[in-house]
C-alpha cells in the first residue's frame, strides 16, 4: 500500500472571482462559472487579438487550459499574466498550484509568498503554502528512506511548517469556506500521518470527511490513513464505501485487495 498517499481528494481551494468590474471580461468569467468552456474560450481569444496585453485575458485563459487539462499552456499563460501585471495575486495562487501539480514545491513557495505578501488576508495562499512544505518535506523524507528504513529527521521542518500554515488558515475563520475548511484538516491529516501520529492524522480526516462526505478519493484516502494505523477493519469499510461510489476506481479495488490480505495474514 502506498505509504505516501495522494494529497488531493479533489479540494479546490482557489475559486474564479465573484466579481469582474471588466465587462469584456465579465463575459468570459460568466461563461467559466456556468461550465461554458467553449464558449469562455471564443470570447478571451477575441480579447486577445484585439489587445495582447491585457493580463486578466491570460489569467482567465490560463482557467480554460486547466479545464483542458493543458498544464503547459495554464502555466505559460500565468507567466504572461504576471509579466505584463507583477501584482497580479490571482496568476501567483494559480501558477503555484500547477507547480505542485508537477511536484515542484520550492518554485510553488516562491508564488505562495509573494501572493501572502501581496495580500497578507487570503486564506487560501497560507492552504496553499500548507501543501508547498508538505509536498517538499514528503520529498525529502522519501528521497533519504534506505532500506525500506524512514530516517524521521528528513522533512521534519518542512511538515512543522506545513502545520503552521494550515492551522494560521483555520484561524482566519473559514466556517463559511466549505472547500478552504476542509483543505486545511485535510492537510493537517496528512502532516500528521507523514509524522506517524496516527490518532490526530484520523481525526483531521475525519473532519474532512465530515465536511464533504462521499467523495470516493477522500474515503479511499482515509482508508490509507486507517490501514498504515493498523485499522484494519475501518480501513476495509472505508474502501468498500468508496467502491460503492466509484465501482472502477482501480486504486480503491487495489488498496482494498492488500488491506484484505493484510488483516489475513495478521489475523485482525
Amino acid at each position: 500500500m502506498d505509504e505516501n498517499p495522494n494529497f488531493d481528494g479533489g479540494l479546490n481551494i482557489f475559486e474564479l472571482a465573484d466579481n469582474e468590474p471588466d465587462p469584456d471580461l465579465k463575459a468570459v468569467l460568466v461563461a467559466l462559472r456556468h461550465g461554458n468552456i467553449s464558449e469562455a474560450q471564443k470570447q478571451v481569444e477575441a480579447i486577445i487579438r484585439q489587445d495582447s496585453k491585457r493580463a486578466g485575458a491570460y489569467y482567465y485563459r490560463a482557467h480554460i487550459w486547466i479545464a483542458q487539462k493543458r498544464i503547459r499552456r495554464a502555466m505559460d499563460d500565468c507567466n504572461r499574466a504576471i509579466v505584463l501585471n507583477p501584482n497580479f495575486i490571482d496568476a501567483y495562487s494559480m501558477r503555484g498550484m500547477l507547480w505542485l501539480t508537477t511536484r515542484r514545491p520550492a518554485l510553488a513557495l516562491n508564488d505562495f509568498d509573494k501572493a501572502i505578501a501581496l495580500n497578507p488576508n487570503s486564506s487560501a495562499n497560507y492552504l496553499g503554502r500548507g501543501m508547498a512544505f508538505y509536498q517538499k518535506g514528503a520529498y525529502e523524507r522519501r528521497i533519504h528512506s534506505f532500506s525500506g528504513v524512514m530516517d524521521n529527521r528528513y522533512g521534519w521542518e518542512e511538515f512543522q511548517n506545513a502545520l503552521a500554515n494550515f492551522n494560521h488558515a483555520l484561524e482566519m475563520n473559514l466556517q463559511d469556506k466549505k472547500q478552504q475548511l476542509a483543505t486545511a484538516h485535510w492537510g493537517i491529516a496528512f502532516v500528521y500521518l507523514a509524522l506517524q501520529q496516527f490518532d490526530q492524522a484520523i481525526l483531521h480526516a475525519n473532519v474532512t470527511v465530515s465536511i464533504m462526505p462521499n467523495q470516493d478519493g477522500l474515503l479511499r484516502e482515509r482508508g490509507n490513513i486507517y490501514a498504515q494505523a493498523g485499522l484494519y477493519d475501518e480501513a476495509i469499510a472505508d474502501f468498500e464505501h468508496a467502491l460503492q461510489l466509484n465501482p472502477n476506481n482501480r486504486i480503491t479495488k487495489n488498496y482494498y485487495r492488500q488491506v484484505l490480505n493484510k488483516k489475513r495474514n495478521f489475523g485482525r
